[in-house]
């Protein structure tokens, strides 16, 4: 797993995170493939120290209390256009596909960032 944040920091940056997400979805498809995208079971889970990862298994996390939030790609309205442009060769490692893939990390990380503010 790539860790961007210390353990140290109170609160992730949006940029830093997005980033991180993006990097993070893109290890995930090259290792599940695309169809895992709209797997309905495909997650992304961050920690209290702000680790991110991508889980097909919510219920098999282990230390739950240390999850801050969960998202799910199926929920991101945007997956479904970031896995047309990653499913055509001609746009995939286009400037488009990079937009799809930050737009699609951007939402993810508002949504984490919000379910992290509220309390539990």
């Amino acid at each position: 797993m790539l860790n961007v944040f210390r353990r140290e920091e109170k609160k992730p940056d949006h940029s830093s995170l997005r980033l991180k997400i993006a990097a993070t979805i893109t290890t995930f498809l090259s290792v599940r493939g695309l169809d895992s995208l709209l797997d309905t079971r495909t997650a992304i889970v961050m920690r209290k120290d702000f680790e991110t990862f991508v889980t097909l298994d919510e219920s098999g996390i282990e230390n739950r209390k240390s999850v801050m939030a969960v998202v799910y790609l199926k929920d991101m309205a945007c997956s479904e256009l970031f896995r047309k442009i990653q499913a055509d060769n001609s746009t995939r490692n286009s400037p488009l596909g990079r937009m799809a893939l930050d737009h699609l990390a951007d939402r993810v990380t508002t949504e984490i960032l919000k379910q992290a503010r509220e309390p539990a």
